[in-house]
């Protein structure tokens, strides 16, 4: 494949296919600077209006079914970029890690119980209550 050829992934309607590229050139990249820096001033929004309103309809049905709470929880967060993170965003990848076992005293007895986790951290973050 030559340099400026850019491989596709094959698809039933696309198998094996290539595209050509043409090379950069400085009055390319100009042209592709000057485009970037006038379309950072023009704002647009991400919702129209028939979508706000659905989704702000969709909250309030959600609340009067009683399907809404509001809890205490701890947030995610990307320590590299100092942003809180959605749920939606999170990747499942295995890394190595240890087994941690803490063990916990029973209030007014001198019964114990252990909790097994990889994350002892957000122990912390954690209430357990039990009841018989």
């Amino acid at each position: 494949m030559s340099a400026h050829t850019t491989a596709l992934r094959s698809s039933p309607s696309n198998p094996g296919s290539t595209r050509k590229r043409a090379p950069a050139t400085s009055t390319t990249i100009e042209a592709f600077s000057e485009t970037l820096i006038a379309r950072a001033n023009v704002t647009r929004p991400t919702i129209g209006p028939h979508c706000r309103k659905v989704a702000q309809q969709s909250f309030i049905d959600l609340f009067n079914q009683g399907d809404l709470y509001s809890t205490e929880a701890p947030g995610l967060w990307d320590v590299d970029f100092q942003t809180a993170v959605a749920q939606a965003d999170v990747e499942d990848r295995l890394v190595a890690g240890a087994m941690h076992e803490v063990a916990f005293g029973v209030l007014d007895s001198e019964e114990e119980f252990v909790i097994s986790t990889t994350r002892p951290e957000l122990l912390p973050a954690c209430v357990g209550v039990a009841e018989p």
